[in-house]
Parts: C-alpha cells; structure tokens; sequence
C-alpha cells in the first residue's frame, strides 16, 4: 500500500504544480486595447454592450512608447477584473457633421450602420433620427472653418433660444466658389431664425418667389425654383445657369441653392437621416431617401409629385402638382407615422419646397428671411398648378415674349428657341428668325441691368 500512496501523492503534487503554472499565465497582463472594466462573467452581449458605452481613451505617442517607472507595483488580479480573450470595445461612431455651438444635451447624429438606435417606419425615420424638435439643431449643421475660399473664411454661427433657432453666416461658400453669374461672389450678413418647436399650419402658404426660402446646413440660402423676372422667371437648374453644387450669385453677390447642393455630402446615398437644410417654418429638408421597412434593411429615393406639363419659360407655369403622381405632397414633403414631418431634396422640380407645410418666419430686411435681391420684384407662385404667370409690370421684370413674338410677327416658340438660354446671342438669333438684329432689341425693349437671381 506504501508505493500506492506515494505514487498518488506525487501525481497529486504534479497536478497541483500545472494548475499553479496555468494561473500564472493567465495573469500575464491584458493587451492594450482590452477594456479592463468589463467583468469576465457578463454574456458575451453584455460585454460587448458595456464595452460600447464606456469611454475610450487614446494614450499619446509618449505614453505609448515610455518604460514603466522603476517602482511600478504590479497591479493586482481578481477573477472581476481579467479581461475577456476574444472581446475587443468597438471603435466609436464617427458623426457625419461636426458639432457647431452644440448645446451641453445636444444629441449625437445618429448613424446609419446602427439602425436599431433610430426609430423608423417605412414612411422614413421619425422626427428623433434627425433632431429632437425640442433641442437645438447645432448638431446638424457643418464646420465651415476648415475651408477658405480666396483670402475669405466661411463663417458660421448656430445657436438657440426658448424657442428659436438662429443661423449667422457670412455667405462664404465651405467649397470652391465657380463664378457662372456676372457677378462676383461677396461676403454678406446673413441672419436667419426659425421656429426651434415648428407646428403645421392650418393649411400650406406659399414661398416667396424670389430670395430665400430655407437655409442649407452649410449657412448659405436656398431659393424656390424659379429665377427673376429678367430671366422670365425659368427653372435655373433646367436652363443650366447653375453651378456644380447647384448655385449661384445674385445681384448682390450672395451665393445661393436652387437645387440639392450635393457637393456638401459624401454620404447621401441611401442617407434616411441626412439634413440638407431647414425651412424657414422650422422643418429639416432630408436627403431624398425613406425606409422600406420597419428595420430600415432597404431604401427607396422618394419622388416629387410636381410634373412637368408643358414647355412654358416659367417654372412654376410649366408644373403642376399631380396627387398621387410620386411619394410626396404639394409642398414636397411628408408626414411620418409618429406624426412628424419633413421635406425631401428631390431631383425633379421643386428641388426643396413647393409650398410652406408650417408656420414660417419672415425677418424683411437685407440678410433676413424672406428678403429678395435689390431691386427684385416680391410676388408668390402659383399653388394650383395653374398656369398662371407671375404679375406683369413690376421692376426687374423680363420682356413679355408672347407681345415681344406679335410685334416681330414670329411665334413665341420660335422666339424661344432663337434666344436659348441667357445670355442670348442676338445677332444670331435675329439670323435665325429671319429678321434683323435691330428689329429684334427695338422688340425685345434695354437689356435688365443685373443678371442672376
């Protein structure tokens, strides 16, 4: 029995021996990258949840690289705190915008490869996955302040009261100004406000037909989809006088939108929660994109509701808003389930807005809402779809083309397709219609003084 007990005592001693090495390597201090913080005995979905919550501090090149100091106390080893072998803390999410005057509760942007933290339906996300009503939307705005244009830096200021959201910028473009009007592009003093808490009106109301409607993320101003009355009052986006981010000068140098300013995004595609801009009633103008389903596994590019019903030189005049004919309302927006609503960056006419869906703030005056060019003519565009031409005979207003065509004996038509889009070539365009260049500017009466709206 004696060799018996001997022999079990020593494998016993061996045994015990092993475990104690094996502990021992399991002490070997954690990697770098593993978060201490996070006990061994959560499931491995708590762990990774625990780990996306907790703040990631960076070390410095310094501390990456330094000795530890010679009186260094090995820090001490419970089964709580050894970390997890096969558990890495997720990267943080990267905004897509960079915060400007962000109040302290301002909410991060959500992000898209995260689905399950926005609320979406197949309508498009609630009014949560783009900025709470009620807090500031600092958040969606751009940091111009990396750009210069020229010897200029954009400037731009967004902050918020009880009730109010109040946009400061110096109308300086966040990317390579393109000068397609005569004139130059200039700095301005631009001071836009909209409701903070928007509400619907009782029924839509018009946008201006001249100068700015809403307020792009960047601080620049968006107009309707019409120019001036020197233009006849045409769709600059089909006359092809805008620039490669859709904008251009007017008469005072201000640059500005009439369509989708995509030169400013880099993630748009698909983007459900991308703010393009705010309307002057307080609500987002989304990147053109809604969820098909409840968990957002699909998308759809929404599309306007306004169709092009004839050739007409007037914008408005040659669209009419046809119910049911795309995904959107007059105004060119939607309600979601939850009861929010919001405006689409179309493709197609009327690019933002067809119409006011809330209730909109107008500051007159140079640099505020609702304020057009100098010298421009104020006046609405028509809501039914209609026809109906912007009212004759106010300053700045175009030649009337219809008498203009009598007078030359012509038709419009072809008087139409003679000038082409401005600047027209009148020698050319008098050879066209068989008639002289002298004729044609006695008919068509002095050229505007300004061009551009």
């Amino acid at each position: 029995m004696l060799p018996l007990q001997i022999f079990l005592l020593s494998v016993l001693v061996f045994t015990l021996s092993s475990c104690n090495t094996a502990i021992t390597i399991s002490r070997t201090p954690p990697d770098d990258t593993q978060d201490m913080s996070i006990p061994i005995d959560l499931p491995v979905e708590a762990q990774a949840q625990q780990a996306a919550a907790a703040p990631i501090e960076q070390p410095s090149f310094d501390e990456q690289n330094a000795s530890p100091p010679a009186d260094a106390q090995p820090q001490p080893v419970s089964p709580e705190n050894i970390p997890p072998t096969d558990q890495q803390p997720p990267a943080p999410a990267q905004d897509s915008f960079a915060q400007i005057n962000p109040p302290a509760d301002a909410p991060s942007q959500p992000s898209l490869s995260q689905p399950e933290q926005q609320t979406v339906t197949a309508a498009g996300p609630s009014i949560a996955a783009v900025g709470a009503t009620n807090d500031c939307p600092s958040a969606h705005f751009l940091d111009v302040s990396t750009y210069t244009q020229g010897a200029i830096q954009p400037q731009l200021n967004v902050t918020c009261t009880a009730d109010t959201v109040i946009v400061e910028s110096n109308g300086i473009p966040n990317f390579e100004f393109v000068q397609i009007t005569p004139t130059a592009l200039q700095a301005q003093s631009h001071r836009w406000q909209f409701p903070l808490q928007p509400t619907l009106a009782d029924a839509p109301t018009d946008i201006p037909l001249l100068g700015p409607i809403a307020v792009a993320v960047n601080g620049l101003p968006i107009y309707g989809p019409n120019e001036g009355g020197n233009l006849g009052y045409g769709d600059p986006y089909l006359d092809q006088i805008l620039d490669y981010c859709n904008g251009h000068t007017g008469p005072r140098g201000e640059y500005h939108f009439h369509a989708r300013p995509d030169c400013l995004f880099e993630d748009m595609e698909g983007n459900v929660s991308l703010v393009i801009a705010y309307a002057f009633d307080g609500y987002p103008i989304l990147a053109p994109y809604i969820c098909v389903d409840t968990v957002c596994s699909q998308t759809k590019e929404v599309q306007s509701s306004w169709q092009r019903t004839s050739n007409a030189k007037e914008a408005w005049s040659a669209h009419e808003y046809v119910a049911g004919s795309g995904d959107l309302d007059q105004c060119n927006g939607l309600t979601g389930p939850d009861g929010s609503y919001r405006y689409y960056a179309t493709d197609t006419f009327p690019y933002f807005l067809g119409c006011y869906r809330g209730q909109a703030t107008v500051m007159p005056g140079p640099g505020g809402n609702g304020a057009p060019p100098d010298g421009a003519p104020s006046g609405t565009p028509p809501m039914n779809g209609s026809g109906q031409q912007p009212p004759p005979g106010q300053q700045g207003q175009g030649p009337d083309l219809t008498a203009v065509a009598a007078k030359l004996g012509v038709s419009e038509a072809d008087l139409r397709a003679a000038l082409g889009p401005p600047p027209p070539d009148l020698a050319a365009a008098a050879a066209q219609l068989g008639i002289s260049e002298a004729d044609l500017r006695a008919g068509l009466g002095p050229p505007p003084g300004q061009r551009g709206n």
